[in-house]
């Protein structure tokens, strides 16, 4: 499941592994680019077009595009 996690006063993108019932949080992961930084939670991470579609918490959508 993705979710946002805060280090330091800001939040990043992460995703939460729960256990074998689907109930409990496990671990909680912070999501890496391609060049090992956090992803800041203004970035969406899911791909979509729109607010509506997107199913990552990301807090902002910008000017930023992923088809260009």
């Amino acid at each position: 499941m993705l979710t946002l996690l805060e280090i330091d006063g800001q939040l990043y993108h992460a995703q939460q592994f729960l256990d074998e019932e689907g109930e409990n949080v496990i671990d909680t992961i912070p999501i890496l680019d391609e060049d090992g930084d956090l992803i800041p939670s203004d970035i969406c991470v899911c791909h979509a077009y729109e607010p509506g579609e997107c199913c990552c918490a990301c807090t902002s959508w910008g000017d930023y595009r992923y088809d260009e």
